[in-house]
């Protein structure tokens, strides 16, 4: 059985030569490797950290960030979660701890920055539902650059003290040995 540590490596670590800790409202860069150990510290609410998605041109994952902290968005992320599952897509929904309403919907393919954001756009254009942002914001990164960065789900987010947690496709909470059955 794999274990969440490594489940989360495999989905969401594409760079793995540094990553960001949040401390406060803040995040800092950390040029130092991305860990099963850090992510176990991360996990136990020790550190909270951010990944960042670009490796040169590739990625492993896009994510829509619903950040508005309304209802109107949390049900405008509902509807786009629902149309990319009947697409036949497996995204994850997840409630980021940043605030009641604030949601992450995350979606896995290793391929391009630029093909994943075209997709995603698309689907924006398809549904008529646009997040607050869409990651991959760029479509490459230099040897020397970072990109931006989203915070590594079932962490603590330290603005609000919360947790992170995904939801099912009914929008009920789940527990991590469930997100992993999901994942696997």
């Amino acid at each position: 059985m794999i274990t969440i540590e490594e489940l989360l490596f495999r989905l969401f670590v594409n760079r793995d030569d540094c990553y960001a800790e949040q401390q406060g409202k803040e995040y800092s860069s950390k040029k130092e490797s991305v860990t099963l150990e850090l992510i176990n510290q991360h996990l136990l609410g020790e550190k909270t950290i951010g990944l960042y998605q670009l490796l040169k041109d590739k990625v492993k994952w896009g994510c829509y960030d619903f950040d508005k902290n309304t209802l109107e968005e949390f049900e405008n992320a509902k509807l786009l979660f629902a149309y990319l599952v009947k697409q036949g897509l497996n995204p994850l929904f997840e409630m980021s701890g940043g605030g009641e309403h604030k949601c992450h919907i995350w979606i896995f393919s290793d391929t391009t920055a630029s093909k994943m954001q075209a997709f995603m756009k698309s689907i924006c254009n398809k549904t008529k539902i646009y997040p607050h942002e869409i990651f991959p914001k760029q479509t490459n990164v230099g040897d020397d650059g970072y990109g931006n960065l989203v915070k590594l789900p079932l962490g603590i987010n330290q603005k609000t003290g919360k947790r992170s947690h995904f939801l099912d496709s009914n929008f009920n909470e789940i527990t991590t040995e469930q997100a992993v059955e999901k994942l696997q």
